[in-house]
């Protein structure tokens, strides 16, 4: 991605004119020998400025921010995108809670709205597959509000008569209504990208909408292009799979229980997604990733067993994952290992163990494991009532950097590092592919749970 009139690294800066002049002086798409076509990314943020913005890339659920923008005096920034930068949906974030999404990489796309509210006060004056996103997502909202009111109605109304059968013809009407300009998106537009992203997401006949039966809801599922790849840069993907295994859920059903539920959805899925694809190994990591945040092992464990395969297994492989949970699982026995802290001094881990002990690897650099180590304080005395001790490690090269924090901090536990980072051969021997990292294990140093949050964790130790 490339900056223009940068003062600064990562930020684009345009010298203070008129809004008209400044959108008639936007410049043509680029060309640099045989370089693919370069698009602009303008915009204008009334009371933004001097704000910092990130601009990051959709993938899945998750946004890998790209670049920096820090807009003028008056407001106003641009970006150039060229072949490098992939074609996708990206998200520029105001703050943590308020953001705008764009597809980039296909148009010049020139937009102006207000800090304070910046998806109730956009106004798009270039970029037509943008202008037909946000026209279609209104067009959803507005329908989703009648939708629920209609399906309300519907599943409360007492008596099958006149009534009822109006609300049904009129909830029909609104969804067809929407479905027709999807397909007339679909003529008039052909392939492009937003019309690829919209149709995935929302198109499939009224018959699979309004059934109540299991195999004609999986028809519009099996409708879909589960083999696109442009679409892996946006939430398509990660939406599609939520909304499929949303089939499976049973209000009610106890954990193991829904746990069959969804591995058998799951087993349905895959025969949708041509194996040995890109979307084939986005899925496999998404659904691994996401079963962690609930814990159900046996889900995970069913991905890894049956679909986590050749091309698949060596990538999941490159980053441990897979590694890590056919060699953790709960009941498998800690092997020993040595520990040394900042000061040189060692100790073996076994030795350090006297009841239920919540193995942690960490690091200072890393943001996740500093609220960590907060919210273990908070808890630490209910986890000392209830017999679990801490032993943590840090993955700090800069022991210096982690004398800072702990003086700073004042856990209430001993910190142990051998300085060599993610070079430690404690982060081969328990297949680590980020931080934190939690092992909870009994006195006999058995695995019986790997929390990822602090919920997971005051959870397992009520089971105790």
């Amino acid at each position: 991605m490339k900056v223009l009139n940068s003062k600064h690294p990562h930020v684009a800066i345009l010298e203070g004119v008129a809004l008209n002049i400044f959108l008639l002086t936007i410049g043509l798409m680029l060309f640099v020998g045989n370089v693919s076509a370069q698009y602009r990314f303008d915009g204008e943020i009334i009371g933004g400025q001097g704000e910092e913005l990130l601009l990051g890339e959709q993938f899945g659920d998750q946004s890998r921010i790209v670049d920096t923008i820090i807009p003028d005096e008056t407001g106003r920034f641009s970006f150039v995108l060229d072949s490098t930068d992939p074609v996708g949906l990206y998200r520029l974030y105001f703050d943590q809670n308020n953001w705008l999404d764009f597809i980039l990489g296909v148009e010049d796309v020139q937009f102006q709205t207000i800090q304070a509210a910046p998806e109730q006060n956009l106004i798009l004056f270039k970029g037509k597959q943008n202008e037909i996103l946000y026209a279609y997502r209104e067009m959803q909202l507005n329908g989703e509000v009648k939708q629920g009111m209609l399906e309300e109605f519907i599943m409360q109304y007492p008596e099958e008569d006149k009534m009822l059968q109006l609300a049904q013809k009129t909830l029909k009407k609104a969804y067809q209504e929407k479905q027709k300009y999807l397909q007339k998106l679909n003529k008039k537009q052909g392939e492009t990208f937003v019309v690829r992203y919209l149709s995935f997401i929302y198109l499939k006949d009224w018959k699979y909408y309004s059934s109540k039966q299991l195999d004609m809801q999986l028809q519009a599922f099996r409708q879909r292009d589960w083999n696109d790849t442009l679409l892996l840069n946006s939430n398509a993907y990660s939406k599609g799979i939520i909304d499929f295994l949303m089939l499976y859920g049973k209000a009610g059903a106890g954990q193991e229980e829904q746990e069959m539920l969804f591995q058998r959805g799951i087993d349905t899925l895959f025969t949708m997604i041509p194996p040995r694809t890109k979307v084939y190994d986005f899925a496999i990591s998404y659904l691994m990733e996401g079963f962690e945040q609930y814990e159900m092992e046996s889900v995970i464990m069913h991905v890894v067993n049956h679909y986590a395969d050749s091309c698949t297994a060596e990538l999941l492989e490159e980053s441990g994952r897979l590694r890590f949970y056919r060699n953790f699982y709960n009941g498998v026995k800690i092997e020993n290992f040595e520990l040394e802290d900042p000061e040189g001094s060692s100790a073996k881990f076994y030795d350090l163990v006297n009841g239920y002990t919540l193995l942690v690897f960490w690091s200072t650099e890393c943001p996740h494991c500093n609220q960590m180590n907060l919210a273990l304080k908070d808890i630490y005395p209910q986890m000392h009532e209830r017999g679990v001790q801490i032993v943590s490690v840090s993955l700090d090269s800069d022991l210096n950097a982690l004398n800072s924090y702990l003086k700073k901090n004042k856990l209430y536990w001993k910190v142990y590092a051998d300085g060599k980072g993610w070079d430690s051969p404690l982060v081969e021997q328990f297949d680590l592919f980020a931080t934190p990292s939690m092992f909870l294990v009994d006195e006999n140093f058995r695995l019986i749970g790997k929390p990822i949050n602090l919920n997971q964790l005051i959870f397992m130790m009520n089971k105790l």
